[in-house]
């Protein structure tokens, strides 16, 4: 039993330090027709990771419209660097799913945005959350 609680307290010091400063926020709001949901990985006040998925209902007639918006939406990223974004669609609603390593973003990509790689590199989690929950998200 002393070897156990002993190999225990190792992997929660261990993981302790490695992960030492990483913190996941998630964000939501849904205003009935949409959806949305950011998750973001901070490491001390430097965002290292975002994925957002924004889900929306349509017609059942029109969410195969819909989906190729999206599609060609993701499309115009499918060559860049630190961006993955994908588009799926289910019987009344479509989904774009954008997933960003900032650090690997090519600044040309950050410029399009209006965003630059500093933006990522000096946010502390509490000021995040307090510009999410003014935008009117939920966040934990």
């Amino acid at each position: 039993m002393k070897k156990i609680s002993s190999l225990i307290i190792a992997l929660v010091v261990i993981f302790s330090l490695t992960g030492c400063g990483e913190k996941k926020v998630t964000c939501t709001m849904n205003d009935g027709e949409a959806q949305s949901k950011i998750v973001t990985t901070f490491k001390g006040k430097e965002v290292t990771n975002i994925v957002m998925e924004n889900t929306a209902k349509v017609d059942a007639d029109e969410v195969d419209n819909a989906y190729l918006m999206y599609q060609a939406t993701a499309n115009t990223f499918k060559d860049q660097t630190g961006i993955n974004v994908s588009a799926s669609k289910g019987k009344e609603s479509v989904t774009l799913k954008i997933e960003m390593q900032p650090s690997k973003m090519d600044e040309s990509l950050l410029d399009s945005m209006d965003i630059t790689t500093e933006d990522f590199k000096n946010t502390s989690v509490e000021d995040y959350v307090n510009d999410m929950t003014e935008q009117g998200y939920t966040c934990k």
